[in-house]
C-alpha cells in the first residue's frame, strides 16, 4: 500500500493521538524496507511522539544506522522535534480526542456538494460528495417522525462520534442537522479502495 500512499500524496508525517507516524510504527515492527522508503520520500526520523520516543530510538540498532546515515543525506537534521499537540479544526488529518468537540455547532448543508449515490437502503441513502475541498460520504439518514426531541438526541449523540479516535475506526468529521438540511447526515472520509478486505482481496485497479 505504502507506494499508493504516496503516489496519491498522503502526509507521510501525519500523527495518531500517540504521536506517532507511520515510520514510528515501521521501526517498532521492524519493516526495514519500509522504514527506508518512507525515509526516503520525507519521513522525519526526529520527530517525538508524546512519550517523547522519536522512530529512531524504536528502531533496532542495524536499521536504526542505517536511517541515520540516509537521513542525514538527504538534509534531515537529528535534533529532535518535540511532539506538538494540535487540535483538529475541520481538516480530514487524524485528531486527538479533545471534549470542547462537543461544543462545535453542526456542518452548514450549503457547503456539501453531491455527486455521486453509491447506495441506499431502508436506513438512508449514501452519496459520496464534496466538503471544503475534500473528498467525503454522506449519509442521509432515513428516520420517520423527525420531531424535536429526536433532534436533541441527535445533537447530543454525533459530537461524541467526532470526539472517538482510532487508527481502524473510519472517524466521523461531522453532521448537518435537519432542519435546515432535507435529513440528518453524518459526514465521513471518503475511501476510495474500499475497505481493508476490499484492497487486500479485490486489489485496486
Amino acid at each position: 500500500l505504502l507506494p499508493q500512499l504516496i503516489q496519491f500524496k498522503a502526509d507521510i508525517n501525519a500523527v495518531n493521538e500517540h504521536g506517532n507516524t507511520p515510520l514510528h510504527y515501521a521501526c517498532f515492527w521492524g519493516h526495514d524496507q519500509v522504514a527506508e522508503d518512507l525515509v526516503g520520500n520525507g519521513a522525519l526520523v526526529s520527530i517525538a511522539n508524546k512519550y517523547g520516543e522519536t522512530p529512531i530510538d524504536k528502531a533496532k540498532t542495524p536499521l536504526r544506522e542505517v536511517l541515520k546515515e540516509r537521513a542525514e543525506k538527504l538534509g534531515q537534521s537529528l535534533t529532535k522535534i518535540p511532539y506538538k499537540d494540535t487540535f483538529w479544526k475541520g481538516t480530514t488529518r487524524t485528531r486527538p480526542r479533545n471534549g470542547t468537540l462537543n461544543k462545535l455547532a453542526g456542518i452548514d448543508f450549503k457547503q456539501l456538494s453531491l455527486s455521486q449515490k453509491l447506495n441506499e437502503n431502508q436506513s438512508g441513502e449514501l452519496w459520496k460528495g464534496r466538503w471544503q475541498g475534500n473528498d467525503i460520504v454522506i449519509k442521509m439518514l432515513k428516520i420517520r417522525d423527525w420531531t424535536t426531541r429526536k433532534s436533541r438526541d441527535f445533537n447530543e449523540e454525533y459530537p461524541k462520534l467526532r470526539i472517538f479516535s482510532h487508527p481502524n475506526v473510519l472517524p466521523v468529521l461531522g453532521a448537518c442537522q435537519s432542519p435546515p438540511a432535507p435529513h440528518p447526515i453524518v459526514i465521513s472520509h471518503w475511501m476510495p479502495y474500499g475497505s481493508l478486505y476490499n484492497v487486500l482481496h479485490e486489489g485496486t485497479s
